[in-house]
């Protein structure tokens, strides 16, 4: 239950981060949106691995690659997957509950 929450924060972080950079709220979320919306659809109908689509689309020296080295820096995946363990915990200890 708590997947569409992460794509919604990811779209929250796109577009503020858009807004920082000068785009007006309503257009940064739109592009944000457009943008979770089109990658899903792809997603689906390659029927491509994540990463093999990601890699297609990360050209050298890009600014795809500037920005995924910072992710990286960050531990992005080991953040996200230690998230993602938490919201595990949690519906367990709560259906210990129930």
């Amino acid at each position: 239950g708590s997947g569409p929450a992460y794509f919604f924060y990811m779209a929250e972080a796109l577009r503020d981060a858009a807004v920082k950079l000068g785009i007006k709220n309503e257009h940064a979320l739109k592009l944000a949106v457009e943008t979770l919306v089109g990658s899903g659809a792809l997603l689906e109908t390659l029927g491509a691995q994540p990463n093999v689509l990601r890699q297609r689309i990360t050209s050298k020296k890009g600014t795809t690659e500037a920005a995924l080295r910072v992710l990286d820096s960050k531990r992005f995946s080991h953040i996200f997957a230690k998230a993602v363990e938490a919201a595990a915990r949690q519906a367990k200890d709560l259906s210990k509950g129930a």
